[in-house]
């Protein structure tokens, strides 16, 4: 009884999501949205943080960068569940001065439980790095957080602490990006998998998807809703498809993710790429192309309805 009460005495610190500048190699994949909302398979990047935060009790979480950046992402994360986490902009002076604070980075994808690390605050300011990089911080009161923030001096006297390499992976990126996907598509990682019905091993698949065996021959695929397949076309290697993806006649898709909303035409070869609006990023070569014919690769305007599409 003793135990569980000082676990429920236990202050959950302040938490703030610095929304860092983006990578310029990881431009190609943005479409003018923060990289915190790149589509990680069935989800929003940033989710994945706020569920962890979630199962500590969190309740509110502030984000801290460029204005812009923290307005999209709280209107497409804002329907989302996270057990009543609510998502809020930076303002000094909603913070409770002495109170502590955790500093998390959005271009940070953090793979382990958050229990332990948010209960039990140490009381010196602390900063985690992971292979040279510092990822996440830990604030005695709001004023050691805003020197975080602005990139003071003084963090460099903050005691450090290491992370494993494989708690946490660092997306700046488009390689990192596809390798960090990959890994929840084969449930490689702690703390996260896909959640969607599945049909035998190979195949995870959201609603109102139409394809045909005779496509399927990957080790796995993701395809997410409204997904169509021409019969004639090929699913090859480890493949994720978000939603509202048509792939036309003779197209075979090798070890890539396909971005939602995103039409691919006909007898093309998509192999360790990712595939948005026109462009194509190949993975090797961390390289985009743009395909301005429309017939070859195009995004989707409008969402249809496309169970019988090509059956």
């Amino acid at each position: 009884m003793s135990e569980e009460n000082t676990l429920n005495e236990k202050v959950v610190p302040q938490v703030v999501i610095k929304i860092e500048d983006e990578s310029p190699i990881l431009k190609p994949l943005l479409l003018n949205s923060p990289s915190a909302l790149l589509p990680l398979v069935s989800r929003p990047l940033l989710s994945c943080l706020l569920e962890l935060l979630s199962q500590t009790g969190v309740k509110q979480v502030f984000l801290w960068g460029n204005p812009s950046s923290v307005k999209s992402i709280i209107r497409v994360l804002r329907n989302l569940s996270f057990s009543g986490i609510k998502l809020m902009p930076f303002y000094f002076h909603n913070m409770v001065g002495n109170e502590p604070v955790n500093i998390f980075r959005s271009d940070v994808f953090y793979d382990f439980s958050l229990q332990e690390l948010m209960l039990n605050c140490p009381k010196h300011n602390q900063v985690h790095y992971c292979d040279g990089q510092a990822v996440l911080y830990q604030a005695k009161n709001r004023d050691a957080c805003v020197d975080v923030l602005h990139h003071k001096m003084s963090i460099k006297s903050w005691r450090e602490k290491k992370l494993c390499l494989g708690q946490v992976f660092l997306l700046d990126s488009p390689k990192a990006f596809f390798e960090l996907s990959m890994r929840l598509l084969n449930n490689k990682l702690s703390c996260f998998s896909v959640d969607y019905f599945q049909q035998g091993n190979q195949l995870v698949k959201g609603v109102n998807v139409a394809v045909k065996e005779s496509s399927l021959n990957q080790r796995m695929a993701y395809l997410g809703d409204n997904t169509s397949i021409h019969s004639r076309s090929k699913l090859q290697g480890d493949s994720i498809l978000c939603q509202d993806v048509l792939v036309d006649k003779n197209t075979v898709i090798e070890d890539s993710i396909i971005f939602p909303n995103t039409y691919l035409g006909r007898n093309l070869m998509i192999k360790r790429a990712i595939v948005l609006n026109n462009s194509i990023v190949f993975i090797d070569q961390e390289s985009a192309i743009d395909f301005p014919d429309n017939a070859l690769i195009s995004p989707l305007r409008k969402k249809t309805r496309r169970t019988a599409f090509w059956v």
